[in-house]
């Protein structure tokens, strides 16, 4: 965070210099300083992770070492954990002298890495920031990236395409961070005070972030896909959601569904996909064709649905319960069946959308002659997630309940399969054996702890792709556990969704990803098909206010 206001001046003294500058290419080499200290402002703490993640597996260390640093980290998350479930100081004050010494020796380990394997310590560290040119190459003639940097008093967007670089400084609007959050809470509401004041938010923030000099640039004309790293409190909102132009079209209530249908969306113009910084695309999605690692003999789809329609998984177990309950202080008034109520911390709401939601898309795979598989209500358990078979399949779908810490993003989760059928009279009797904690919480430090080799994980849950925003890091979420596991491309939702509209949403995304001939390639580009999902439940009506379509973004390509 201190680093973070250093890169804020050093990015307004390169933009000012550049502009006062007489010779244009001097100008130009001021804009990439500029480019180069946004970069390494954007999840510097995601890329040093990321980066010594990689370091160990190529870096020819002892298997028997690399067995001890997977252990120390299994066990530190599972104490984070126990210590921020702790229900007495006693019982903290146990788990945090565990995590301690789980931590020194860690620490050391690492040291022994460091000193003893040069290669490892020089991948780890020699993570330079990606250049406009090297993202240029990842480019095709209609993608952009747009990079933002959020200052004290204005916007910066850094706009790359095949051929062009531009930087543009716009005026921060008032009340910035209020409008973004009061925009965030409109699209989540049905009242009609807030459906007439959307339209006026919408364009107001379209032309904060997408200034009419930006949309007349020369390299920008023939654009139709967007690549958006955002800054800080923008990762909140789907920036799909705005307007291209003023829209005043007088409010006739809910039996006017055309009043949505017809709304001048983002979406209509241009396809959508974030990534958090623009070395973490040029890292993940690299120029070369890997055909090395072409997802030959790997299955297609794996899915999880916990359904909680029976006793035997709608009750809570023990340990999810305290947290639940903190979770769940206000109670849901809305009559539309969410992905992540919980009635009252005891029982789980019954998510009866994402049993048709699984068995639709699995007879779309099985059709298709795709190797795919399920699991459901009490088999959809994390003993069977943490079982190692998810390394084999490309695609994996969770639909669920899902939550977000924003005090404790480490105790952010998906809800998995719940037993009741085991009491414990202490949490020290349930945790006796560290490494084998299944406590029906998919957490988010678990997630680290994974190894995946897929090219799509889908939450089809509430709030996942939310988080605590912190400076310089942007969303410290569940989408960042799954990026170091190993994914590359991730599907994730903003607010807590609609079950009934979230099942038809991915259904379509499905039909829509399974008509591709290439399907199953390293490099398949998932947004469009997402796009096309999205623009169907805007064009049919029932599910084309905001809420319903625009909460999932893709997170990749």
């Amino acid at each position: 965070e201190k680093a973070s206001e250093v890169y804020k001046e050093a990015v307004d003294v390169c933009i000012a210099l550049s502009n006062s500058s007489d010779d244009s290419k001097s100008s130009d080499e001021y804009k990439q300083l500029a480019f180069y200290f946004s970069e390494r402002n954007k999840s510097s703490v995601l890329l040093e992770a990321l980066a010594g993640s990689d370091a160990l597996k190529f870096a020819g260390i002892p298997q028997n070492l690399l067995d001890k640093e997977h252990d120390l980290s299994i066990d530190i998350a599972n104490y984070i954990n126990l210590k921020n479930n702790a229900e007495t100081d006693s019982i903290r004050g146990v788990w945090e002298s565990r995590l301690f010494n789980a931590n020194r020796s860690y620490d050391s380990l690492i040291v022994v890495f460091e000193t003893k394997y040069p290669k490892y310590y020089e991948m780890k560290y020699n993570n330079k920031p990606a250049t406009v040119p090297e993202i240029q190459e990842l480019l095709d003639k209609k993608t952009a990236m747009l990079s933002y940097f959020v200052l004290d008093s204005a916007v910066i967007v850094y706009v790359i395409t095949k051929k062009g670089f531009e930087v543009y400084k716009t005026a921060k609007i008032d009340s910035f961070d209020t409008k973004i959050e009061k925009y965030r809470a409109v699209m989540q509401s049905n009242r009609t005070e807030d459906i007439l004041r959307y339209g006026n938010l919408a364009f107001e923030l379209y032309e904060q972030f997408f200034p009419s000099y930006l949309i007349k640039n020369k390299h920008f004309a023939k654009i139709e896909n967007l690549i958006v790293l955002p800054d800080g409190i923008m990762a909140s909102i789907p920036l799909e959601t705005l307007f291209t132009e003023k829209y005043k079209t007088q409010w006739t209530g809910w039996e006017n569904t055309a009043y949505f249908s017809e709304m001048p969306f983002l979406i209509k113009k241009y396809n959508i996909s974030y990534s958090y910084s623009a070395t973490l695309f040029k890292n993940t999605f690299p120029k070369e064709k890997q055909t090395d690692i072409e997802l030959t003999n790997i299955n297609d789809w794996i899915a999880f649905a916990p359904v909680f329609d029976d006793n035997n998984t709608n009750g809570t177990s023990a340990v999810s319960r305290k947290l639940l309950l903190d979770l769940e202080k206000e109670k849901n008034e809305n009559a539309i069946v969410k992905r992540s109520y919980l009635q009252d911390g005891s029982y789980v709401s019954p998510l009866p959308g994402t049993l048709d939601e699984v068995n639709d898309i699995f007879e779309l795979f099985d059709k298709s002659g795709k190797k795919s598989k399920y699991y459901i209500k009490s088999n959809a358990s994390e003993e069977t997630v943490k079982s190692g078979e998810l390394e084999k399949y490309q695609i994996l779908h969770f639909a669920t309940h899902g939550f977000v810490n924003t005090e404790k993003p480490e105790l952010s989760g998906i809800l998995m399969a719940q037993d009741t059928s085991t009491s414990f009279e202490s949490y020290e009797d349930m945790y006796g054996n560290i490494a084998q904690q299944n406590d029906g919480i998919l957490y988010q430090s678990e997630i680290y702890n994974m190894q995946l080799n897929a090219n799509l994980v889908v939450l089809s849950a509430c709030e996942t792709g939310l988080g605590k925003i912190t400076s310089g890091e942007g969303v410290i979420g569940l989408t960042r556990a799954l990026l170091y596991a190993g994914t590359k491309n991730i599907i994730v939702s903003l607010w807590q969704v609609s079950d009934e509209s979230t099942s038809q949403l991915m259904i379509n995304f499905y039909k829509n990803l399974l008509s591709d001939k290439n399907f199953g390639k390293v490099d398949t580009e998932f947004g469009e098909y997402l796009r096309q999902a999205k623009l169907k439940m805007i064009s049919e009506g029932k599910y084309a206010h905001p809420f319903y379509w625009s909460p999932f973004i893709l997170i990749g390509k």
